[in-house]
């Protein structure tokens, strides 16, 4: 096959129909934006599997919906919130810091462990500021007494506005 035809060819969906029977399809293929999709994560390759078909089904069925709609996939198993904060990263403006799982707020590195409902929260939301704002203060003082040593107090103060001193 030459390069024009196999790059014609790739990621492409393609509807088709036997004229001689009732029977019509979709056949697609897959190849660049699949290898995007695997190649940002670092997926078991049973896992990395089951992306690679829920990908394909989305691709063949995707096109025959008429209506403005979502398709939304449940897949069981554990792992870190961090994995999917990372599928949906490029959708915020700025980093996910933290996520809100079932109304309650929860550190990126938590597995999850239960069917759960997820929103993202980054710097620009309340809570996300507070967590940035206590990382870096933590790391401050972590840094301060690994030069100065445990026998100095470094004390934080805040105050009513929304400034911090130290």
């Amino acid at each position: 096959m030459s390069k024009i035809n196999q790059i014609a060819w790739d990621d492409t969906v393609l509807p088709f129909q036997l004229d001689q029977s009732a029977i019509r399809g979709r056949v697609a293929r897959l190849d660049g934006v699949l290898d995007h999709i695997l190649s940002r994560h670092d997926y078991p390759d049973r896992v990395s599997a089951l992306v690679a078909e829920l990908a394909l089904l989305t691709a063949l069925i995707g096109p025959t919906v008429k209506l403005r709609w979502k398709l939304s996939l449940q897949v069981r198993g554990s792992g870190a919130i961090r994995t999917i904060a990372a599928d949906f990263q490029d959708r915020y403006p700025h980093d996910i810091l933290l996520a809100d799982r079932d109304g309650k707020l929860c550190e990126l590195h938590k597995a999850l462990d239960r069917d759960c409902t997820l929103a993202f929260l980054t710097a620009l939301d309340k809570p996300g500021m507070q967590t940035y704002e206590r990382s870096a203060l933590l790391l401050l003082l972590k840094a301060f007494r690994d030069v100065a040593g445990a026998a100095v107090r470094l004390c934080v103060h805040h105050s009513i506005s929304r400034a911090l001193f130290l």
